[in-house]
């Protein structure tokens, strides 16, 4: 079990958690440039090899938020 957090996971939760359709597109948008700014900074760092694992399946995942919630 993990102790720390990374970076991105409270923009993350954040999305994830957002009731409001209304709120989540910008939710999301949040969570994904968090995502993706973390990412750039981590790919090339084998030490990070969980995190890399992490930020691909929140990616999948706030796709799957949004195509359900928000639609095509």
């Amino acid at each position: 079990m993990r102790l720390d957090s990374y970076p991105w996971e409270e923009a993350y939760k954040a999305a994830v958690l957002e009731v409001d359709n209304a709120s989540l597109e910008q939710r999301v948008r949040e969570a994904e440039q968090a995502l993706l700014k973390r990412w750039l900074d981590v790919t090339n760092r084998h030490e990070h090899k969980a995190e890399v694992q992490g930020i691909l399946d929140a990616v999948k995942a706030l796709q799957k938020l949004k195509r359900e919630r928000l639609g095509p």
